[in-house]
């Protein structure tokens, strides 16, 4: 056990398993849209792409649920009435999220897509500060804020038409499910202590992935989608992207502060952007996507940055 708290608490360790889930997360934006276009997913066909998050997140979540018994060693018995509260959350926080993120990625491009998600870190800021007393904006919080808020702006701002280049069908949809996804997170407090992180996110991505799938089957989505040949290797790639990131992030978290890894998760953009150029040749990362990634980025870090036992307590409210 000492070992692997040495092991697990060095730098080079906590930076290199860092930057592997942020590398694994970020790839995701750049396979999806590879993945829309194998299965013939185009901008009219919402409830097929319902399907594909359906898939995606129950084999994920299946993959999870296979591995608790190797993480506990034991029989995970969930707390009494904590099921159904499991399942809502689920719904909410990977059935709509996805629902909003995988349709608004398909009418944006996949580097503004990993721009816009970064905004999530923005909006749990500003909902913990009015859903709990003892995490109020700081000083320093409040211009990681304005940071990231601003390179949003910069990123869908057109200078040619001296106009917001903004779709709500493409980055409005997107902003809702970062919306959702920090609004989960201020609920998934309510488990803490309960429930084991890595017990929540499996259950709670097997109740979203069932709920996409009804949802897409409804909405007339055909059930069986063609995942064959390279489509079929990409859905798997995808489903152990979000297994094994949640893995990777939630090991280093386990033997380390919050705010020494969380700090990393500016990596997640960038390295969704990078990617994304690279992997898709209608994709570029023009100056001003640049200079939005930049601003957001240092927002990221800002916000992350603890000093330890003189970390600023000033609140402004």
């Amino acid at each position: 056990m000492k070992m692997a708290e040495d092991f697990f608490r060095h730098k080079l360790v906590v930076f290199g398993l860092s930057l592997l889930a942020c590398v694994l997360w970020g790839s995701a934006f750049p396979a999806l849209k590879i993945g829309y276009e194998l299965l013939g997913l185009g901008t009219p066909d919402y409830a097929g792409r319902l399907l594909f998050a359906g898939y995606r997140f129950l084999l994920a979540g299946g993959l999870l649920l296979l591995t608790l018994p190797l993480v506990f060693k034991e029989k995970i018995v969930l707390p009494k009435g904590d099921l159904g509260k499991l399942i809502v959350f689920g719904i909410f926080n990977t059935g709509l999220q996805y629902a909003f993120f995988y349709n608004g990625l398909a009418n944006t491009t996949a580097v503004k897509g990993a721009i816009l998600n970064s905004m999530g870190v923005f909006f749990a800021v500003l909902f913990a500060h009015l859903a709990y007393a003892d995490d109020k904006l700081t000083w320093r919080k409040l211009l990681g804020v304005v940071l990231g808020l601003g390179g949003i702006v910069v990123a869908n701002f057109d200078p040619t038409g001296l106009s917001l280049d903004f779709a709500w069908a493409g980055e409005g949809y997107v902003l809702i499910a970062v919306i959702i996804a920090a609004i989960s997170s201020i609920y998934a407090k309510n488990f803490a202590g309960r429930i084991h992180p890595f017990v929540l996110t499996a259950y709670q991505m097997v109740s979203g992935a069932l709920f996409l799938l009804v949802l897409g089957t409804v909405l007339g989505g055909t059930p069986v989608l063609s995942f064959t040949g390279a489509a079929g290797w990409l859905l798997i790639y995808l489903a152990l992207v979000s297994a094994l990131a949640f893995g990777l992030w939630y090991t280093v978290l386990k033997y380390n502060r919050i705010g020494e890894v969380s700090l990393y998760r500016f990596l997640i953009p960038v390295s969704g952007s990078l990617l994304s150029v690279l992997a898709l040749p209608e994709e570029t990362l023009s100056l001003k996507l640049v200079g939005a990634l930049v601003l957001v980025s240092l927002g990221i870090i800002i916000v992350n940055y603890h000093q330890g036992a003189e970390e600023i307590k000033e609140e402004l409210l």
